[in-house]
This record gives C-alpha cells, sequence and structure tokens, in this order.
C-alpha cells in the first residue's frame, strides 16, 4: 500500500513537471539518440572482411535485405549520424565495394554493396554498441578460373 501512494505521488509529480514545461516553453527532455560514430573496415587473413560499426549507445540492428544480394541494408532505428561519418565510404577489399550511410525519418540506413551476391553476418554488440559484419569471400575472377593445364611437350627434333 505504502508503494502504490509512492508511485502514485511520483506520477503525479512527473505529469505536474511536464505541463509545467509544456505551458512554460521549456524544452521536454527528449530520449537520447544512438550516434553512428565510426564506421571501420579490416581485411581478414581468411579473406573475408570486417565492417564495425560503433555507436554510442546499444541499437537494434535490422537487417533489410533477406537472402544473398549485391546490396545488403540494415536499418537502424531511432540513430543518428555523427559528423565524421560519410555518406559514401568507397571500400574494395575483398568483395566489399562501398557503404553507404543515409538518414531516415527516425533512424539510418547502412548499405554495403559487394562485387557479387553474398549473404554477410552481422553480429550484435551487447551493451558496448559496437556491432561486427562478417562479409564473406565473394566469387572472384580468380576463384572461378580453372588452373593452368600443362600442354604436352612438343618432340624433340634430332640432328
Amino acid at each position: 500500500m505504502i508503494v502504490s501512494r509512492v508511485h502514485g505521488r511520483l506520477a503525479a509529480v512527473a505529469c505536474a513537471v511536464l505541463v509545467g514545461a509544456l505551458t512554460t516553453g521549456l524544452p521536454v527532455p527528449a530520449a537520447a539518440a544512438s550516434i553512428l560514430e565510426s564506421v571501420q573496415t579490416q581485411a581478414l587473413p581468411n579473406q573475408h572482411v570486417r565492417v564495425v560499426l560503433q555507436f554510442s549507445a546499444p541499437v537494434v540492428i535490422r537487417p533489410v535485405s533477406n537472402g544473398a544480394t549485391t546490396t545488403f541494408v540494415m536499418q537502424i532505428a531511432g540513430a543518428t549520424m555523427g559528423q565524421s561519418i560519410s555518406n559514401v565510404m568507397p571500400i574494395n577489399l575483398g568483395a566489399l565495394q562501398s557503404i553507404n550511410v543515409s538518414p531516415y525519418q527516425g533512424g539510418v540506413n547502412i548499405a554495403l554493396s559487394f562485387t557479387s551476391p553474398l549473404r554477410p553476418t552481422v553480429g550484435q554488440g551487447g551493451q558496448t554498441g559496437l556491432y561486427v559484419i562478417d562479409v564473406p569471400p565473394g566469387s572472384s575472377s580468380s576463384r572461378s578460373r580453372r588452373p593452368l593445364r600443362r600442354l604436352p611437350r612438343a618432340p624433340r627434333s634430332r640432328r
């Protein structure tokens, strides 16, 4: 019973503060949006490319693309772009050609462009705001070529 009275009084105080702020023109504190602070890439020895996204707070990354695709799009609701983030980042590491970051009303879209259809995996960052995207190697021209075949030697002429 005491707990319910405390909750009731807290709710009344919160409502009074909110109504007072709205009627006096004072700004009402909004929920802090997570900021995309950095985008880093790294080529790995196994031909994979690691993309590291650093946010100021944890976010939910929702892949929009299903299956293997040449453009993998992720949507991050409630996030904004940091000042040092470019809209278009040419990468050209392994199968990853570029990363495009674009704001939309309510969040940020991040699109990874590949040389061939791929399905990257997104690792969730827990409470740190750090997220790792693993881009597998694409089918490159060197992988699709057959190894050179040895031609038989021509018989030597005897003199």
